[in-house]
């Protein structure tokens, strides 16, 4: 099925061939249901686009590896300059 959703971060129109029916599409949005029990075989990134437009490719502009590893870090040393009653 092609689903054509509206990319948030760039305004973008998308279009993505997914591999669901009209049923699953209809209980995705109806909201009732987490995305995984409807279609647990489809992947994250295609379940992303069904739920919010991304597609994988802005989330990865959006969001680098880079920045997740920065992150990363941040979160450690913050971690480790907390008094040990904060943790």
């Amino acid at each position: 099925m092609i689903i054509e959703k509206i990319d948030p971060f760039t305004g973008k129109r998308n279009a993505l061939e997914i591999d669901l029916t009209e049923e699953q599409f209809k209980r995705i949005e109806a909201g009732v249901e987490t995305i995984q029990t409807i279609v647990p075989h489809l992947n994250a990134d295609e379940r992303e686009f069904l739920i919010s437009g991304i597609t994988a490719e802005s989330w990865d502009r959006t969001f680098p590896p880079e920045l997740e590893e920065d992150l990363k870090i941040l979160e450690n040393i913050i971690e480790d300059e907390l008094p040990t009653s904060e943790k």
